[in-house]
């Protein structure tokens, strides 16, 4: 399976991403040039993670008939200023007494092998192809 998704410049530092139909509107702070209108595509990233780990976690619950909203989710993540990057991730959940040990273990299961952290965990080959646009 190939996915492409087309990246749209609508001006200034609002980069767009257009996917099955949708698009994801960018933007950058104020310091980096652009006008705060939408989330940094880091911000994407970082939700990706979070609203990924969610899902699995979502669907654990829907399978096993528990309500959902016994069940609260946050991502903390820090910065290294060395590595200039994040460098550590910590997913923090909250069950009601609804989730007995078992689901509780099942879900922080289920979250650990969520689409979007496998991906971080695998050496990934990125290429950038120049065309000429009238093509």
């Amino acid at each position: 399976m190939k996915k492409t998704i087309e990246v749209l410049f609508p001006g200034g530092m609002e980069i767009d991403a257009k996917t099955d139909g949708m698009e994801i509107k960018t933007d950058q702070r104020e310091r980096n040039g652009g006008k705060r209108a939408y989330p940094e595509p880091f911000e994407y990233f970082l939700a990706s993670i979070a609203t990924c780990s969610g899902s699995y976690a979502a669907d654990y619950c829907l399978q096993h008939d528990l309500a959902i909203d016994g069940l609260g989710m946050r991502l903390h993540a820090e910065w290294n200023r060395e590595k200039r990057m994040m460098s550590h991730f910590e997913l923090e959940l909250a069950f009601s007494s609804a989730f007995t040990e078992d689901h509780k273990k099942a879900i922080v299961k289920e979250i650990e092998d969520c689409t979007v952290k496998r991906h971080l965990r695998e050496d990934i080959q990125f290429v950038v192809r120049v065309i000429d646009k009238s093509e």
